[in-house]
């Protein structure tokens, strides 16, 4: 037991001088690399409803009120857990009308449903 100590302290004191600067240079490059190389996309584009609220403009509440109706689209891993927003989407649904959109739908489909049911309705 006594020689494998000695050899492990006759070693250490014979590679660290040699070994440390090559580790501790790579260790920068390492962190240089990772400095400049931009985060995924999905991370940016990925926001929680705080930083959504500030983008949109609404307030916490009317968000998830939004969401529970089902007229804004975000993404929830599980009822219950945190609600996330893509910045791309939020900015499409918004150049489409926003929280609108869904009842100018709903509205437009009920007229024409209403109209084709007029037209059908005066050919008999």
């Amino acid at each position: 037991m006594q020689d494998t100590t000695q050899i492990t302290d006759f070693l250490r004191a014979l590679l660290t001088p040699i070994i440390k600067p090559i580790i501790s240079e790579e260790i920068r490059e390492n962190f240089r690399v990772l400095q400049q190389t931009e985060p995924e996309p999905d991370i940016i584009d990925t926001i929680d409803i705080i930083e959504a609220a500030k983008e949109t403009r609404y307030k916490v509440n009317y968000l998830y009120q939004l969401c529970s109706e089902g007229r804004i689209p975000f993404d929830q891993v599980a009822p219950g857990c945190a609600i996330t927003f893509s910045r791309k989407k939020l900015k499409v649904w918004r150049a489409n009308g926003g929280p609108q959109m869904l009842s100018q739908t709903i509205t437009q489909l009920s007229q024409d449903f209403l109209k084709g049911k007029k037209k059908r309705s005066s050919k008999k």
